[in-house]
């Protein structure tokens, strides 16, 4: 899951209820905004029937709260695990020859609150399995505290080792310029085995190591925004690629199988600047019980290309994508966008997008041969 996503997620009962007939007209809409060139409706209609040939391989993630093989065509997972309920399953981690794959597991608080949503440990789960045979994950590192949560988990590139996220429940939030409060967070990395946990740095969000293991672009959220960086393994030193102040909130980040590029999706400070409200007594009331945007459903993300050196900053998709969390083709020629209201796949040779409804969520996802 992509963290600050926690809170997010537990929407109003109420607020779902009141706006269920307009919700899925509202997203459709949203997800669709084009940047000039066609109109709205031209542009909306050429990127839901873009042909797209996907690029070979399997993408694994949650789904049901469970782990999962997704399909690119339908909606219809092939679960591999058996988490007990109320156990969820989010964010996954998963490398080409590795038998393993790494997903973090949320459990339920004492309280019994928050269910789905709360602390996380990292487990594993064994991709070796016959189809359609449902297993137990096994711990691979759990949590030292309870107020401590570990997610958005990464394999080092030749197995070794994992990157991750790990949470400080207990601490004041990090609230950004976009309205979301989200647990400080620091990136540390563990053997393969679970052992020798230590802290590679004091504050940053969903680590992607670069394919030969040179450096882990991750995210720093702060006050003024988001930026992404690059930390040397070499020396620990740090790079800012894209400074705060350019976006309020950044996902995903992600590195190329070549190594040359940073794929990652970003919110645009435009969409903060606030709209008219409509007048009426249904309307009226509507804006006094529902959650203000940025904390109930925030606005949504484009999708950024940037050089590993931080040169050429471009999007590269007319779609957009609400909480994505990205998985490169294995060969490099597309890029997913797992979303909350519909994932999104972008050829990049040709430059087509299109969006899949079928395929929604806000956790990290493994794009597979």
């Amino acid at each position: 899951m992509i963290r600050g996503q926690r809170s997010r997620r537990v929407n109003a009962l109420f607020w779902r209820l009141a706006q269920a007939a307009t919700l899925a007209t509202a997203g459709l809409l949203a997800t669709s905004v084009a940047w000039g060139g066609l109109s709205d409706t031209e542009q909306r209609a050429s990127a839901q029937t873009a042909d797209i040939a996907v690029a070979a391989g399997r993408l694994l993630g949650a789904a049901r709260f469970q782990l999962a093989w997704l399909d690119w065509n339908a909606p219809r997972p092939v679960f591999l695990t058996s988490l007990s309920t109320p156990s969820v399953a989010h964010d996954v981690a998963a490398l080409p020859g590795i038998a393993t794959a790494i997903v973090s597991v949320s459990s339920p608080a004492p309280d019994g609150r928050n269910w789905g949503v709360d602390s996380g440990d990292l487990l594993g789960v064994d991709l070796t399995v016959t189809s359609g045979e449902r297993v137990q994950p096994r711990s691979m590192l759990k949590r030292a505290v309870s107020s401590e949560s570990l997610t958005w988990p990464a394999w080092w590139p030749d197995g070794s080792a994992f990157v991750f996220q790990r949470e400080d429940d207990a601490a004041p939030s990090i609230q950004t310029p976009d309205g979301f409060a989200r647990p400080p967070a620091r990136l540390e990395i563990a053997q393969a085995d679970g052992s020798n946990r230590r802290i590679l740095d004091a504050s940053g969000w969903q680590p992607s190591p670069a394919p030969d293991g040179s450096a882990i672009t991750f995210v720093r959220f702060t006050e003024r925004g988001a930026s992404l960086l690059t930390l040397s393994s070499a020396d620990a030193s740090e790079r800012v690629l894209v400074d705060a102040g350019v976006f309020p909130e950044i996902f995903s980040p992600r590195y190329a199988p070549d190594g040359r590029t940073i794929a990652f999706g970003a919110r645009s400070y435009a969409d903060l600047q606030p709209t008219p409200q409509p007048t009426g007594f249904l309307t009226g009331f509507l804006s006094q019980i529902e959650p203000r945007t940025a904390s109930a459903h925030g606005t949504l993300a484009d999708l950024w290309l940037i050089n590993a050196d931080g040169t050429n900053l471009h999007q590269v998709s007319n779609l957009r994508v609400h909480d994505p969390a990205l998985a490169w083709a294995p060969d490099g020629s597309q890029l997913f966008a797992y979303g909350e209201w519909g994932g999104v796949l972008v050829d990049l040779s040709s430059g087509e997008d299109t969006l899949m409804t079928y395929l929604t969520g806000t956790t990290a996802v493994a794009w597979l041969p």
